[in-house]
């Protein structure tokens, strides 16, 4: 007796962005990431990692996200987006961004023994603030000066500007 067994895995490819993603320290950031063909990855298994494939910051697998062995620093802040699993959209939400989630994300399915990844890198940002020109009092007896920064993210690097219209720079020089 001959039994034939055709095993036939649909090769895919993954893919993401071909540029850096920006997020805003404390929002929430989508990184994306999709089969190509689209096909259904709901019984694939998706890993989310920075540098090892191991510590993985989230992975989903047998129909459902594992959580026991997340990275710590990513506890409760992840989740794969359910929406367009079906048609291969493998996006992994973070949740309150912080400056140490920068860096390279790697987005690895995998089908049996096949599997693919895409690496995408996250840049953090700081939170955005207005500018506003401050007057203040300078108990250094110079008089009235005002504060400006000159960013609008944190840290911002400030300046002093006294009623006498002379710049006074954080190392010391004047303008």
């Amino acid at each position: 007796m001959f039994l034939k067994v055709n095993m036939c895995l649909t090769p895919f490819t993954v893919t993401g962005p071909d540029y850096p993603v920006t997020a805003i320290v404390g929002e929430d950031i989508v990184l994306p990431c999709h089969l190509s063909p689209r096909m259904s990855a709901k019984n694939m298994e998706v890993r989310w990692f920075q540098s090892e494939f191991s510590s993985f910051v989230h992975l989903y697998q047998h129909g459902k996200d594992q959580y026991e062995q997340q990275m710590p620093e990513y506890h409760g802040r992840t989740e794969l987006l359910q929406a367009g699993i079906t048609d291969g959209n493998v996006a992994l939400r973070i949740a309150n961004i912080r400056p140490s989630d920068e860096g390279q994300y790697h987005c690895l399915v995998q089908d049996g023994v096949f599997y693919e990844e895409a690496v995408l890198e996250l840049k953090v940002a700081g939170k955005p603030r207005s500018v506003r020109d401050e007057c203040t009092r300078l108990s250094l007896g110079i008089g009235v000066g005002c504060m400006y920064l000159t960013s609008m993210f944190l840290p911002a690097r400030v300046h002093m500007l006294t009623l006498m219209s002379r710049a006074i720079w954080p190392s010391g020089q004047s303008l």
